[in-house]
């Protein structure tokens, strides 16, 4: 007798619930074409099938989601099939009847299904036809939504489901809203309507924290060419063969990963180069195996199925395990993969961030290069301690390094309120990665900048110009240099972008220099050490910001004018992101 398959939907967690209700809610004003993003182990699938749920009816809509992998596919269909409690089990269509749930992959074929699941390789021009013959398509999910611009397949399959319903609504789901080639994402979606990343993962404890190893090398590649937002592949694997970089690897595998006895993912630059360092760990008897684009399908998923059961440590592999492959035992991602593209870098950290039984953190061992650019891609980690005895970075409130057990240091004293820091209000003066990474940078500059956890860099020009906005990379590599003028009803203006934010902090300097008051922007003004006036307190407190005690007017002023700064560009139609 085959076992009756039961249907249990999954709870919502809190801020699954305020991304599917801003999707409703964009749907609703009229905004047929938003973008959510959450991080990898976010439950993206789940906030999908539940939107469906709410809002197709599969007796009245039809609907489409988008996947470009089998088993993501495989994943999202038995998802919305779960979450819609054995319903689309029935059959929909009054005289002529259509199975509820369906895939169109290969040799699945159910384009006729009033839910279709479907890899977008599959929706040629003959499939889509052949879908939209029982239908137009009411609601379209695109997984993986960054993928997705006008001029590809997406933009292609868009336009064909928009010719046969003009009220069609979409959504992009993606963790990495940002594409590496520089192509805006504009062009099909219009709004990022809800973001839930990876620090607000690991805040809440959804996520796992994350302990970073910078190993640092003498390699160079700052003089390598960018290509589609990254390095240029042959150039960079030219430079890497010659610079005994297997053999590095090799040795921060043996001292990091293989010591603490972590299951690793390993990411290395090339196909021949993952190839070598899977060999490489085998000879020294460790249990590894190497995966890329052309390995067999069988073999791969044997591969894999060994990796997650424990039959081996490590899997290496290039360009291969960045997304659709979920192994929450996994502890330990080794990259070797130098990039400049912030999309592939929170790709592959996200791969280790899945909670599991057991797992204290994921230890990121992280081959750094000679080349800045390199290393701004960092800034996504959160608020991170460095341990001041293996330098190891970790998240704030273990009790103890989670690499070598010793304990954290003690909280530095900043130097404009003379307070430790974290005796300062939560909701500024977080320690992130962009502070850690550019803070000889920022120490160096003239201007009073301020680093908010928010991402936005912010610094006044003078009383009477107003002030500078550094506005960090959303649907694209760039950071944007941005005027919010004093007068409340003139627009923020656009003055400078650039990948580098050194060259972007740089541009800014000059623009204080050049139109900026000497009493008002310079961080090394007397009045900043002075105690914060009462109507500086009154406004922080407006602001939300309580924990004034002993604040200066410097720190005070910072605040105030990195709140306004944002509010301005996030009420501005013309540059909200």
């Amino acid at each position: 007798m085959q076992a009756i398959k039961v249907h249990v939907p999954q709870t919502l967690r809190d801020y699954q619930r305020e991304g599917v209700d801003a999707i409703k809610e964009a749907w609703r004003c009229g905004n047929h074409n938003p973008m959510v993003a959450v991080a990898t182990g976010g439950g993206k699938t789940t906030m999908m099938a539940q939107l469906l749920v709410e809002t197709t009816p599969p007796e009245l809509q039809r609907a489409l989601i988008i996947a470009h992998t089998k088993e993501i596919v495989e994943q999202i269909y038995n998802r919305v099939e779960n979450q819609f409690a054995g319903q689309l089990g029935e059959w929909f269509g009054g005289v002529r009847m259509y199975p509820g749930i369906g895939m169109v992959m290969g040799k699945r074929d159910l384009p006729q299904a009033r839910i279709v699941v479907a890899t977008r390789q599959s929706l040629h021009d003959k499939r889509l036809k052949q879908l939209l013959k029982y239908g137009a398509i009411d609601k379209l999910v695109i997984d993986e939504a960054h993928h997705a611009v006008a001029d590809n397949t997406y933009g292609g399959i868009v336009r064909a489901l928009r010719s046969a319903n003009r009220n069609l609504k979409l959504v992009g789901f993606t963790a990495t809203p940002k594409r590496a080639d520089k192509k805006a994402l504009k062009t099909i979606f219009d709004d990022i309507v809800y973001q839930w990343l990876i620090p607000d993962g690991i805040e809440s404890g959804y996520l796992t924290p994350v302990t970073r190893l910078k190993v640092k090398t003498t390699v160079d590649l700052s003089k390598v060419r960018s290509l589609g937002g990254d390095y240029s592949q042959k150039k960079m694997v030219s430079i890497l063969k010659t610079s005994n970089w297997i053999e590095l690897t090799v040795q921060a595998y043996e001292k990091y990963i293989r010591a603490a006895n972590r299951k690793c993912l390993a990411y290395l630059p090339s196909v021949a180069m993952s190839k070598a360092f899977a060999s490489s760990l085998r000879d020294k008897g460790v249990m590894a195996a190497h995966i890329d684009g052309t390995t067999p399908k069988d073999e791969r998923e044997q591969i894999l199925r060994d990796y997650i059961n424990g039959t081996l440590s490590t899997v290496s592999n290039m360009a291969v395990l960045t997304e659709g492959f979920d192994a929450p035992s996994t502890d330990a991602i080794l990259l070797a993969r130098p990039t400049r593209s912030q999309t592939l870098f929170t790709q592959i950290v996200g791969r280790g961030l899945r909670p599991y039984d057991g797992k204290q953190d994921c230890l990121l061992v992280d081959m750094t290069v000679v080349d800045t650019k390199a290393l701004e891609i960092g800034t996504l980690l959160g608020k991170v301690i460095t341990c001041p005895d293996c330098k190891a970075e970790y998240e704030h409130g273990f009790p103890a390094c989670p690499q070598c057990g010793s304990p954290p240091p003690k909280a530095e004293v900043n130097r404009e309120t003379n307070e430790d820091e974290g005796e300062l209000p939560h909701n500024y003066m977080i320690g992130k990665e962009l502070v850690a990474e550019h803070g000889t940078m920022f120490d160096k500059a003239h201007a009073a900048w301020h680093i908010g956890n928010d991402g936005y860099i912010s610094c006044t020009l003078s009383f009477n110009a107003g002030s500078l906005l550094i506005m960090p990379p959303m649907v694209d590599d760039y950071y944007r240099l941005v005027r919010i003028p004093k007068a409340k009803d003139s627009a923020p203006e656009m003055e400078y972008q650039n990948t580098d934010l050194k060259h972007v902090m740089m541009e800014g300097e000059s623009m204080v220099k050049k139109y900026g008051d000497q009493k008002a922007a310079m961080k090394d003004a007397k009045w900043r050490g002075d105690e914060a006036s009462a109507g500086q307190v009154k406004l922080l407190k407006k602001f939300g910001i309580d924990n004034v005690q002993g604040m200066t007017k410097g720190m005070a002023a910072r605040l105030i004018t990195h709140h306004i700064c944002v509010n301005r560009i996030e009420e501005s139609e013309g540059l909200a992101v």
